[in-house]
């Protein structure tokens, strides 16, 4: 194909070519000069490029739901994106992973029920936390939590808090500011140190020298600063792998639909 554009093009640079060859009086640095002007025109004016239609390709109807998965992938990969950023992900979460943590700066050290945001080994402790009313809660344990969330630009980070509690009965994720800003900067002299910022409308959550900024909005209905873990689809990995599907293909697409038929007991 390349090889006939390139013959016509040189054809018709040589039939405009000819008329300078046949005027006597120009010497042979004007037709030179000359065949390189025509060179420019043809290929370079629009009015004399060739135009090269190309017949579309039929595609199969594999091929377009192949592409129709990868449409989906890609949409779904932008809203993730966007999801991630603090705007968005507070409104509504779309993945499997995230985890709702409470802001509370009456906490004194950063609590969680799930065994699994530990890592290391737990130790036993006396500790007691006492809640509204003086109610205490024992049987507590201590160990080192590590939380991952985004920061205002979609940049997931690592958080390490250590003696932190875990109270498997206290059913909720609450981060304490203090003690999480203390064990950032516990050995490192920063101009800026880590730093929690309460407003009337949000929590500013402030790390690395003021580098890094995470706004929790505060709730309309309970008027407190909730905020999400970093965004992921391993439990949905998981589930697709236990029920033998792949996701990515176009023919095991996972849907959710509402029930309509209610099983009846063997007695009745």
């Amino acid at each position: 194909m390349w090889t006939i554009v390139l013959f016509l093009t040189f054809n018709t640079i040589l039939k405009k070519f000819y008329r300078h060859i046949r005027n006597p009086s120009k010497c042979l640095f004007n037709l030179l000069v000359s065949f390189i002007d025509i060179c420019f025109e043809v290929i370079f004016s629009p009015a004399n490029k060739i135009q090269v239609k190309f017949k579309p390709r039929q595609r199969s109807k594999i091929r377009r739901r192949s592409w129709q998965m990868k449409l989906r992938t890609a949409v779904v990969a932008s809203i993730i994106t966007v999801s991630s950023t603090t705007r968005f992900h507070h409104v509504v979460p779309i993945d499997t992973d995230s985890e709702a943590i409470g802001i509370d700066n009456r906490a004194s050290v950063c609590i969680s029920h799930k065994i699994e945001d530990f890592v290391g080994e737990l130790h036993e402790t006396n500790r007691v936390i006492v809640g509204y009313s003086g109610t205490k809660t024992t049987g507590l344990k201590t160990g080192t939590i590590r939380w991952k969330w985004t920061d205002d630009d979609g940049i997931s980070h690592v958080h390490t808090i250590p003696n932190s509690i875990y109270s498997p009965t206290g059913g909720v994720r609450l981060l304490s500011p203090q003690h999480w800003a203390q064990s950032i900067n516990k050995n490192r002299k920063t101009k800026h140190p880590p730093s929690c910022i309460t407003t009337a409308r949000e929590v500013i959550l402030k790390w690395g020298d003021d580098k890094f900024c995470k706004t929790i909005p505060l709730g309309i209905k309970n008027n407190v600063a909730t905020m999400y873990s970093s965004p992921g689809f391993d439990r949905f990995q998981t589930f697709c792998s236990e029920a033998e599907l792949s996701p990515n293909h176009a023919d095991n697409v996972v849907t959710c639909e509402e029930c309509t038929s209610v099983l009846e007991d063997k007695d009745d």
